[in-house]
């Protein structure tokens, strides 16, 4: 006879076993949703899709940066080149500068999605945020869609990068190689251009006083002219008459000569553009106060 022993386990192990099992599969989703977010945060901004219409996406991850090439068109060590030269001319000039590249600028307008870009990226330097932003909209390699905007905020800013200074900076960066597709060169002669306009608050009160004493200069050699003059024609001696009789002792002789067409030649030459001393203002989407410009090219 062979007994049988089977081993019973405890309601009490039975129940916590039960237990464990329910509060897994409770917790299991959750572990699941945050890995899944875990690694989407992880990912590159190059391999995600472009999507225009999401402002907000790159302006969260991208917020503050003095370069955001959401084109893939800067290499990395480009990206850091005009990186350090915008932060430097930030932090010396106290007006933040930045560029931002996109492929495009979706159902907005260049100009509406560069002043909210700066808005809503927290860019602007001191309470009234002086800054200016270079937006560059590439396209997708055809060459057409390209476009450059300049958008301004803070009164100093404002004030300083008039419409015919935006006019420049967009000569700068266009001639100097974004036409060609060479958008680092073309970056750099902006700053390079950016850095003749806007000035430290030393190098402003230098060219205050060089221009004071020019003015001062001027003013004294005028008024020394005038009065030279006056004084000259109030003792100036009446003159003697002429001694050459130009009637009689002047001879004209008139004769004609052949000058055939052979050909014409046409020039063209840049009609000057205005240089206007105003900035044109608007109001963002956040009720913000920007100035700026741009073209297509």
């Amino acid at each position: 006879m062979v007994t049988m022993i089977t081993p019973v386990c405890s309601k009490k192990y039975a129940y916590k076993k039960l237990f464990a099992i329910t509060l897994f599969c409770c917790f299991l989703p959750l572990i699941l949703l945050y890995a899944e977010t875990s690694t989407s945060d992880e990912a590159d901004w190059s391999e995600t899709e472009w999507d225009a219409d999401e402002l907000f996406i790159p302006v969260e991850q991208f917020a503050g940066n003095p370069v955001v090439d959401m084109a893939g068109i800067l290499t990395l060590s480009e990206q850091q080149e005009i990186a350090a030269r915008f932060t430097e001319f930030s932090e010396s000039l106290k007006t933040d500068a930045s560029v931002v590249l996109v492929p495009d600028t979706g159902d907005l307008t260049a100009e509406a999605y560069a002043d909210d870009f700066f808005d809503y990226g927290g860019y602007g330097y001191g309470e009234d945020r002086d800054g200016i932003l270079l937006l560059i909209v590439t396209g997708y390699g055809d060459g057409n869609g390209r476009k450059a905007h300049i958008s301004t905020s803070g009164k100093r800013t404002i004030n300083t990068v008039t419409d015919s200074r935006i006019d420049d900076l967009l000569d700068a960066l266009i001639d100097g190689g974004a036409a060609d597709g060479n958008y680092a060169a073309g970056i750099n002669a902006y700053i390079d251009e950016l850095h003749t306009i806007i000035q430290s608050p030393e190098q402003a009160a230098a060219t205050k006083l060089k221009n004071s004493i020019l003015f001062a200069l001027g003013t004294g050699v005028f008024v020394f002219l005038i009065s030279f003059l006056v004084l000259l024609k109030r003792y100036k001696i009446a003159g003697a008459k002429p001694y050459y009789n130009r009637a009689k002792q002047t001879q004209v002789h008139f004769a004609s000569t052949d000058d055939p067409l052979i050909s014409t030649n046409t020039i063209s030459t840049v009609r000057p553009k205005n240089k206007s001393s105003e900035s044109s203002t608007h109001t963002s989407s956040s009720g913000r106060s920007h100035g700026g410009g741009g073209r297509s090219f």
